[in-house]
């Protein structure tokens, strides 16, 4: 367990974590997952579950798939990209991804880790989504992260090219929920969640939405007229999960919050 400072960390426009500005606890592990493109679980047809779809095509390269592609883009998005997740917990840290064979592919700083997952539908507000990651190493200690509802993150995510605003759920965060060592000892982490958290409009989308051509003309991707390309806009909200308690075989940790003062800022009707 550490308590780590961060000068850089301290300035006006950063929130504060629930040790402080600029302060971080570290006492388990996480995977958190970044998003390409759309979901890969999003509606039962993301990448998750066409994973070949496109990458596994064996003319993928040809000149009439790359227009296939370019005409289909949106669906292309939804099932060429894979979302790559981080993890990291003690010594060991990396990332992985499913490839078009539908297996997922390690980088870590140890050899022969293999990661699985356990697939949840219907269920706390969403079609279809990971509930669970499972690792384990060369040594056979086996890290299981969620697999609780307090122990994943769930985020909202506007759907894209939709001028009207609809969203769905996805989960963005999974704690590390146990260790099951190959000493046959283990450790449980426990979590709870406290309401969402809303952060500041990200004005990305719209700028990657617009565009200005060589003629000085400007307008808005997938010919949405350019007065409605700021409706594409969004904001990022989603559930924080702490640490609340550590069991292990001769004990357990209890850890214990209060509510900060910090106060709400509202720019232009936008809550950060």
């Amino acid at each position: 367990i550490s308590l780590n400072y961060d000068i850089a960390a301290n300035k006006p426009d950063n929130v504060p974590s629930w040790t402080g500005l600029g302060w971080n606890l570290s006492s388990s592990g996480s995977i958190t997952r970044s998003l390409r493109g759309e979901v890969d679980e999003v509606n039962g047809e993301g990448y998750y579950f066409n994973p070949g779809n496109y990458l596994g095509a064996g003319d993928w390269d040809s000149y009439g798939k790359m227009q296939t592609y370019i005409q289909k883009s949106k669906n292309v998005e939804k099932t060429a990209s894979p979302d790559i997740f981080y993890f990291s917990v003690g010594k060991l840290h990396g990332k992985f991804f499913k490839n078009h064979q539908g297996n997922w592919i390690v980088n870590c700083n140890e050899q022969d880790v293999i990661v699985s997952d356990v697939l949840k539908s219907n269920d706390l507000g969403m079609e279809n989504f990971i509930y669970s990651f499972t690792i384990t190493d060369s040594r056979g200690n086996v890290y299981t992260f969620g697999g609780t509802p307090e122990s994943i993150e769930r985020y909202r995510l506007r759907k894209k090219y939709i001028l009207d605003p609809e969203y769905y759920n996805y989960v963005k965060n999974w704690h590390l929920t146990s260790i099951a060592y190959n000493s046959n000892k283990k450790i449980n982490f426990t979590y709870n969640q406290a309401g969402r958290i809303y952060n500041k409009q990200i004005f990305g989308n719209y700028k990657r939405h617009s565009f200005k051509n060589w003629n000085g003309y400007t307008g808005c991707a997938y010919n949405i007229d350019q007065h409605d390309c700021f409706r594409l806009a969004a904001f990022e909200e989603g559930d924080i999960s702490y640490l609340s308690k550590i069991t292990f075989d001769s004990g357990e940790i209890l850890f214990n919050r209060s509510i900060a003062n910090n106060l709400e800022v509202k720019m232009g009707g936008a809550t950060i």
